[in-house]
């Protein structure tokens, strides 16, 4: 039924022969931000501009699909500035099925797992893509448990993206055919947590946990206070404090032999320290405080690439850590923007006081309340967009 929506979505827009386009179709950067802006900003226009999106997508994947793999990442940015759980849950169920059947339009499961090429999409994909079911889930963990461990190497990042795109949609709500759910989320919790629980492995093993960090705290949280469903993330997650602990211990700094770490073990805990990081960020996650501030050292010694040690030291600012907090703000009063965007990541994605935290820092910047200020940044970019068009 899908496939059938979708040709006669993309008959019904076109005009002129295959070549043709809609005028309502955006296909250039400044356009598509633009239009993920207003998203974000008016929940009036949010459905619609959506909608536009995702036509966008389809109607370009059927007639330049050269053109859409040179925009993928603009329409990934574009839709994922309606990704944060507030904005989400404001989507229309009809909404969520056009974005999903658009990039169904572009990639199959078999593309997704075969290889990187539609990267962009694949990520944002995931929050889509409820459709999935818990039989899709179990085909792509037996294939993937069916490859022995010593065979992976050519399977990274890919098979970690499939698996990516059947869970991620269970923290985003319940699946289209709610009857799947509740068996949806007893597979894809254990099957995460194994990943999750994946020990070190040379070359690039680091994909499997990685992935885990990102989808199982959201999937945890969006289903540990169900009264029906709680239960099917809980029996293999444990509570909330078990889980952050789960995930604490799998940073380089909670790891009992630090001393006699070889060289291919660092290399996988410094790639995944930077996602377990950001997860427990997002969990608000303060048992972890310790764990992150002994990694951060051994990623300083270690010469760890930046990015890890960013994400380190912007966790522990979420997380209360004074140190951190005042190198930020430093930062901040010295004018460096990538200090500025780190607080616009803390606004959207911390909880609780890191929240309070980073919206008051933005506030400040913005001359705005601290309630306002993530919108005040978001009009702002939605002018320098609209005004680069």
């Amino acid at each position: 039924m899908k496939k059938i929506a979708l040709v006669l979505l993309v008959t019904a827009l076109y005009t002129t022969g295959a070549s043709a386009q809609p005028e309502d179709i955006v296909q250039y950067p400044t356009a598509i931000r633009a239009l993920g802006l207003r998203a974000r900003l008016y929940p009036e226009e949010r459905d619609p501009a959506v909608q536009q999106l995702a036509k966008s997508i389809a109607v370009l994947s059927a007639s330049d699909k050269a053109r859409l793999g040179e925009l993928q990442q603009d329409f990934q940015e574009a839709l994922l500035l309606v990704c944060d759980p507030e904005i989400y849950e404001t989507l229309s169920t009809g909404t969520i099925e056009a974005v999903d059947t658009a990039i169904e339009s572009v990639v199959t499961m078999d593309d997704i797992k075969r290889d990187t090429e539609w990267e962009p999409l694949i990520y944002v994909y995931g929050f889509f893509n409820r459709d999935t079911n818990a039989g899709e889930i179990v085909r792509i963990q037996d294939q993937w448990v069916g490859i022995p461990v010593e065979e992976r190497e050519p399977y990274y990042p890919t098979y970690p993206h499939a698996i990516d795109a059947v869970t991620k949609p269970l923290s985003m709500g319940p699946l289209f055919d709610p009857q799947e759910t509740a068996r949806a989320l007893d597979v894809a919790t254990l099957l995460l947590r194994a990943m999750l629980l994946q020990p070190p492995l040379p070359g690039r093993g680091f994909h499997v946990p990685s992935h885990a960090a990102l989808v199982i705290g959201p999937l945890y949280e969006r289903w540990e206070n169900d009264v029906r469903l709680g239960v099917h993330v809980k029996q293999h997650l444990g509570t909330r404090d078990e889980l952050e602990a789960l995930m604490a211990g799998q940073l380089v700094g909670a790891q009992p032999d630090l001393a006699n770490l070889d060289d291919d073990a660092f290399g996988f805990f410094a790639y995944t320290g930077r996602y377990f990081a950001n997860g427990l960020a997002r969990l608000d996650a303060r048992v972890a405080v310790p764990a992150l501030r002994q990694s951060l050292e051994v990623y300083r010694a270690h010469g760890a690439a930046e990015t890890t040690i960013a994400y380190t030291e912007r966790a522990l600012a979420v997380l209360g850590d004074a140190d951190a907090r005042a190198q930020l703000e430093n930062a901040i009063a010295a004018g460096k923007e990538d200090a500025l965007l780190t607080v616009v990541w803390i606004c959207r994605n911390a909880q609780g006081e890191g929240k309070s935290y980073g919206c008051a820092l933005l506030g400040e910047q913005m001359s705005a309340p601290a309630d306002e200020a993530l919108d005040a940044w978001f009009r702002r970019e939605l002018e320098k967009a609209e005004g680069q068009q």
